[in-house]
């Protein structure tokens, strides 16, 4: 018989899974869940648990679900999500209790790449060293790169929101939009960055 499941712990990695994989069923979630908790658990217990996470839209631990999927709350379109995960032939990207913790702490630069810590460097830079303004800008633009925003797309609108004018502080911009964009986990790639797609 399997033991009492700890919500706690569960809830916080559910969450941390869901940063980086945008979308997943409950079946794939309860596989993952178990394998990387080494936890034996009941899927009644377990859907119990995060159907009244997501009813509790003010809690720690921030998910929602529609039918059998359960998704991260940037999500803007699950069948866009779901349709370019089934595009590639990928596993879900390991991810550690640890990983997830530091999601649910916010501690996102500890999870980052050099391109995505370059790239939030540059914007405190040009945002008077606004560390706090320069991380909502991140954490928004990555959202929007996972739902399917363009590379062009998003340096177009950096240019505008930054109200960069000279050549070269455009071309400057692209090369660390480019950076980041490859380094910035992809939902589409269930968690991995386009920059590790070569060892899958």
């Amino acid at each position: 018989m399997p033991r009492r499941m700890d919500g706690e712990r569960v809830l916080s990695y559910v969450t941390g899974l869901l940063h980086f994989y945008g979308v997943i069923c409950f079946e794939d979630l309860f596989n993952v869940v178990s394998e990387m908790m080494r936890e034996e658990l009941d899927r009644d217990d377990l859907r119990v648990l995060l159907e009244a996470a997501a009813a509790h839209e003010d809690g720690p631990y921030v998910l929602d679900m529609l039918d059998d999927y359960y998704f991260d709350i940037d999500v803007e379109d699950i069948d866009w999500v779901l349709e370019e995960q089934g595009k590639w032939d990928l596993p879900y990207r390991p991810i550690t209790e640890e990983d997830a913790r530091l999601v649910v702490e916010d501690q996102y630069p500890l999870l980052w790449k050099e391109g995505e810590t370059a790239f939030w460097q540059w914007l405190q830079d040009k945002c008077d060293d606004d560390k706090q303004l320069a991380m909502t800008m991140v954490l928004e633009y990555s959202a929007e790169i996972k739902n399917g925003m363009s590379t062009q797309e998003l340096v177009e609108k950096i240019v505008e929101k930054l109200a960069l004018a000279g050549a070269e502080e455009v071309r400057e911009a692209a090369r660390m939009v480019h950076r980041f964009v490859e380094d910035v986990p992809r939902w589409s790639y269930k968690g991995w960055r386009p920059s590790e797609q070569n060892n899958h």
